[in-house]
């Protein structure tokens, strides 16, 4: 992937996941983040909690109408403007009924 860093790809749950890399420019970027996620009853909302350093910065969500079923969460680009140096990304279900797994698997791009 061209002006790019794949901080991770396709990596399995269960969350959290984090990871720690060095911002390669301190001008405005673009955060993509996708993954999925399951529910164990229906209906109810789904989310995973974006953390930069620390601090939620957004997050991936999806409403489910049907139980035991996993699906995508809805994929998001969001703003960010690191500083040089090193820095952290880390997922994070937002609530006890948003169900990772082995089954589940995760993105996050910094599109520079």
């Amino acid at each position: 992937m061209a002006n790019a860093l794949v901080l991770f790809a396709n990596t399995p749950g269960p969350l959290p996941i984090k990871h720690e890399f060095e911002a390669p420019s301190d001008a405005p970027v673009n955060l993509f983040v996708s993954g999925s996620a399951r529910t164990g009853s229906a209906p109810t909302l789904l989310a995973v909690d974006i953390e930069l350093d620390g601090k939620v910065i957004g997050s991936i969500v999806e409403w489910f109408n049907e139980n035991e079923s996993h699906r995508a969460l809805v994929p998001v680009v969001i703003p960010v403007q690191f500083g040089f140096g090193p820095h952290s990304i880390r997922l994070v279900p937002q609530s006890g009924a948003t169900i990772t797994d082995s089954n589940d698997h995760f993105n996050a791009v910094i599109m520079l």
